[in-house]
């Protein structure tokens, strides 16, 4: 029986400092902007997986204002370490500013870049024009403006807000340990009550 615990626990260790490695390979990763060509927008700034960034009308260069609500439905395009990347055909200029959490943003000519919640794949355009305080964004760096835009936000999408931020993919590492861990304690506690 101990020697079935044993081969369990290290297997489960096993699992867990792979998981662990894992996560800090995430970390790890450098954001890199692409520019992708949009039909209805033409070309505009993209994270490596196509997700559509935008620009808020309300920041001020190097100065984040969309916090708490805002920052749920519009998440910082958040670096974790390194420096961000342009891909070929990205003229704006690059950099970081670091939000009151601590967390780094990645910006273009100074302004910071978000999602919008309301893009659910690749190539969704659907944040653009949000209340016209909300845009695509250049290769150069500048709001994309169109004659379509205009759209009023929808109620689930606050324009502006203040308190906590919101990061994607950072909860995907815990959970999966804490699953791990879970399964593991029960698997044990089976095993001793079985004999």
């Amino acid at each position: 029986m101990f020697r079935a615990v044993r081969v369990l626990l290290s297997t489960m260790l096993g699992a867990i400092l792979l998981l662990g490695l894992t996560a800090v390979s995430w970390a790890k990763t450098e954001a890199t902007v692409i520019v992708t060509h949009n039909k209805e927008y033409g070309n505009i700034l993209t994270d490596s997986s196509g997700r559509s960034l935008y620009i808020f009308s309300h920041d001020k260069q190097h100065e984040s204002t969309c916090y708490g609500s805002c920052a749920q439905t519009w998440q910082p395009f958040v670096l974790k370490s390194g420096q961000p990347v342009a891909g070929k055909g990205v003229t704006a200029k690059l950099g970081t500013i670091t939000r009151k959490d601590g967390s780094r943003q990645v910006t273009a000519n100074g302004m910071p870049l978000y999602y919008f919640a309301g893009d659910k794949k690749p190539g969704d355009t659907n944040g653009q024009a949000v209340n016209k305080v909300w845009w695509l964004v250049s290769p150069s760096g500048q709001p994309v403006k169109s004659e379509a835009a205009g759209k009023l936000i929808p109620k689930h999408a606050p324009a502006t807000g203040a308190g906590g931020m919101a990061t994607r993919g950072s909860a995907l590492p815990s959970l999966a340990i804490a699953l791990l861990l879970l399964t593991t304690a029960a698997g044990v506690l089976g095993l001793r009550r079985a004999h």
